[in-house]
């Protein structure tokens, strides 16, 4: 019997659970009783990973084409690449840069074969980037980082 890819990436994502659960376990929560604290969103992040994945991998191959093949793969992995890319982007270029210059990156790579006009990309990247700068900061008070390279740190 042939593995189709998507029962194997389901299989590396509920490995990836794991390792995401041990990892949320080591921050620091300082929540009150009316805090959930900064655990809860991780962990229902990886709850829902997990389901997912428990789906796909229980799923039978009703002779249907995986979703994933070595294409979709391919920009796959680009993807995750360019995710890393911009957390650590995030650390040196802080908040503001990296999410502008990431942003765009993204829409042209998930654009597909659509075309798209690179003044709605750049607005729709403002209004983005401030757009959650602004939630975070003022709604959540949540610092966002400047980066090292622009204030020596947070």
């Amino acid at each position: 019997m042939k593995m189709k890819y998507d029962k194997i990436f389901a299989a590396v994502c509920l490995i990836s659970v794991i390792v995401l659960f041990i990892s949320t376990q080591q921050i620091r929560d300082l929540a009150s009783e009316s805090d959930p604290g900064a655990r809860v969103f991780p962990y229902i992040g990886e709850v829902l990973l997990a389901i997912c994945s428990i789906l796909v991998l229980s799923s039978k191959d009703g002779g249907t084409e995986s979703w994933l093949n070595k294409e979709s793969g391919r920009r796959l992995l680009i993807v995750f690449g360019c995710s890393i890319l911009y957390a650590i982007s995030i650390i040196w270029l802080g908040y503001l840069v990296s999410t502008f210059f990431g942003v765009i990156g993204f829409i042209y790579l998930l654009r597909g074969e659509n075309r798209v006009k690179p003044i709605v990309v750049v607005i729709m990247t403002i209004v983005l980037t401030v757009g959650l700068y602004l939630l975070f900061t003022k709604g959540f008070s949540i610092m966002l980082p400047k980066g090292k390279l622009f204030n020596g740190g947070y």
